[in-house]
């Protein structure tokens, strides 16, 4: 397991997204005093005393004519969400099979497509099934998600933290919004 002290990339993370980061201008500001910031965070996140922020819903349209919901995070909340994610990715990555390209870091859709060429162009293959779930996340337990985090992340501060339980873990779009 890895704390999440462990992370020291996260400190070059690139602080200028988010609202209230590029569209403001808030992240040249923050990334003016960037260390004493970022050690205020880490600070208040250590101490339980960090706040999610809510996020910025924005829609994006789709092809059929309806509307994707966007949870767009503040600033220090795509830091600690990126950290977070790093933990994650890491406590995970061992159990991935080599095949699964899907949200992986340094992994694309791409990648993805030239194994399956490789793979067919090998192998006498009949068939190819191409699926997708319309709505899985939509649908998609946020409390089954968390049980199985559990199993794997021993630090309750992320557990029990309102950004666990805010940031919908999985779903940007079922943040806290702020209009």
């Amino acid at each position: 397991m890895r704390s999440t002290c462990e992370v020291p990339e996260q400190r070059r993370a690139t602080v200028s997204g988010g609202h209230g980061g590029k569209a403001t201008g808030q992240g040249k500001q923050y990334e003016t005093e960037l260390e004493p910031r970022l050690a205020n965070l880490h600070s208040r996140v250590h101490l339980g005393t960090y706040r999610a922020q809510p996020s910025k819903r924005a829609y994006i349209p789709k092809a059929d004519g309806r509307q994707r919901p966007l949870g767009i995070a503040a600033l220090e909340d795509k830091i600690v969400q990126q950290a977070l994610a790093s933990i994650l990715n890491q406590n995970y990555e061992e159990d991935l099979m080599g095949f699964s390209y899907g949200f992986r870091p340094g992994r694309s859709q791409h990648q993805a497509l030239d194994a399956l060429w490789v793979g067919m162009m090998r192998k006498k293959v009949n068939w190819v099934l191409d699926a997708d779930i319309r709505g899985f996340f939509d649908n998609m337990s946020h409390e089954w998600t968390m049980k199985f985090v559990e199993h794997r992340v021993a630090d309750r501060r992320v557990l029990d933290s309102a950004l666990a339980k805010a940031s919908g873990i999985g779903r940007p779009d079922r943040c806290p919004v702020r209009r």
